[in-house]
């Protein structure tokens, strides 16, 4: 009797955890999109829908998964350890709620899981990500207690909303900037026309001092501008 009565208030805090968590996830990903510092991504796998919040390393998310009468609420957060170009490299945990009613058997659970995974981008927008975890699962109804350990792969193509990185300039679009700016000043330069010339020099070197094309012209301009 002690035996189950431990295991029954194990049960007990568990789904009590991992419902908190579940709602702590959903609540923080909607502050920070409040907060706009961020990505804001929707996610459609099979069979879910996901609301993704992309805070640099950080990441929150919110899902729903339906299917054959099983509902499933989840929060996940990862933790990107890894970024290129395109492709992410993450691990995270998640916990969920899940409320079942099918094959006359009706009753809620939990479940928490580990997973690590990778993120590709396909474009700046749209991107497909995989991730794999060993997943604890606890179903109870009036008559059944099961539980045990199931591993999942999740599979899912992403699309950003809105977020900061449209509102910032990347290092590769700044590079473009900075080079058209500097082209203009060299045909000013070549056209002699060399006050106008030291203006866009200016500007180049304002963003970025290190610009040893742009010092050394804009020293040229100088010199040539005196006589």
């Amino acid at each position: 009797m002690y035996q189950f009565s431990k295991r029954s208030q194990i049960r007990s805090f568990a789904h009590l955890f991992f419902n908190r968590f579940f709602v702590f996830t959903l609540l923080l990903s909607c502050f920070l999109t409040v907060l706009n510092a961020g990505e804001v991504s929707i996610g459609l796998g099979w069979p879910y829908i996901g609301l993704k919040y992309d805070f640099s390393k950080l990441v929150g998310e919110g899902r729903f998964a339906t299917s054959d009468g099983i509902n499933v609420y989840a929060g996940r957060l990862y933790y990107n350890f890894y970024s290129a170009d395109k492709l992410r490299l993450f691990i995270g945990l998640e916990g969920g709620y899940i409320g079942f009613d099918t094959l006359d058997i009706k009753g809620t659970g939990y479940e928490g899981a580990l997973f690590v995974g990778s993120e590709y981008f396909i474009t700046e927008e749209l991107s497909l990500a995989l991730d794999f975890s060993p997943t604890f699962i606890a179903l109870n109804s009036d008559d059944v207690k099961v539980d045990g350990v199931e591993f999942v792969c999740n599979i899912a193509l992403y699309y950003r909303l809105f977020g900061s990185e449209s509102s910032e300039p990347s290092e590769k679009k700044m590079a473009v900037m900075l080079n058209e700016i500097y082209q203009r000043g060299v045909i000013y330069f070549n056209n002699e026309e060399y006050e106008l010339a030291i203006a866009e020099f200016k500007n180049v070197l304002k963003v970025a001092p290190s610009y040893k094309d742009a010092q050394q012209k804009l020293n040229e301009s100088k010199k040539l501008l005196k006589k």
